[in-house]
């Protein structure tokens, strides 16, 4: 075998290399720019109150609740009550029954406002399980849940805040007594 022979497969195989490996890095870049928060909540002398403190991106004096996903991040957020059942017909105490996103809030207060109403745009875009008014669950007691996972694709331009509202419901009572919070989240938005 003479040496130019040798230098071309040589060659070839470092350039074979450096593509599967760049694919590869690709992939692994996919995989670092996704991210999973928790959120717990639990029913609380007549109150639905946020157990998990501020999370992710921006979380520096942010209530609890509040997660932050920096730019060119993606990924989950599961909300979950404070529960060792799954649902009502399991055993569950309470359950989740109504989800919503809404653009409009406070910034400093981390409170939204106008639930329930037209949000189409960027928030149903970041947020692609929500409906046109931010509906991301509506369920009757008996098909609500102790956790849902959100999706949060942050593909919004420049940051945005989302603010949530969680609505949970008594397993146990007949006219069903429900119990609300409302914190924020922020996308800082997709990479430029």
């Amino acid at each position: 075998m003479n040496n130019r022979f040798r230098i071309t497969i040589a060659v070839t195989i470092a350039a074979g290399l450096a593509l599967v490996s760049s694919g590869c890095a690709n992939h692994a870049s996919l995989y670092s720019d996704f991210e999973s928060y928790s959120v717990v909540l639990e029913e609380r002398s007549g109150e639905l109150e946020i157990l998990t403190k501020a999370q992710g991106w921006s979380k520096f004096g942010k209530k609890p609740g509040y997660v932050g996903f920096k730019q060119g991040k993606f990924g989950k957020i599961v909300l979950a009550l404070n529960e060792n059942h799954q649902n009502c017909a399991t055993g569950a105490n309470w359950v989740l029954t109504k989800i919503e996103l809404s653009k409009l809030g406070n910034p400093k207060t981390e409170k939204g406002r106008s639930f329930g109403t037209d949000q189409k745009g960027w928030l149903t875009q970041a947020f692609p399980q929500a409906d046109e008014k931010g509906v991301l669950l509506d369920a009757g007691k008996n098909s609500g849940t102790t956790s849902f996972a959100v999706t949060n694709l942050n593909n919004n331009n420049g940051k945005q805040w989302a603010y949530y509202q969680v609505t949970a419901t008594r397993c146990s009572d007949e006219m069903p007594q429900t119990v609300v919070t409302d914190p924020g989240w922020q996308n800082g938005g997709r990479k430029n």
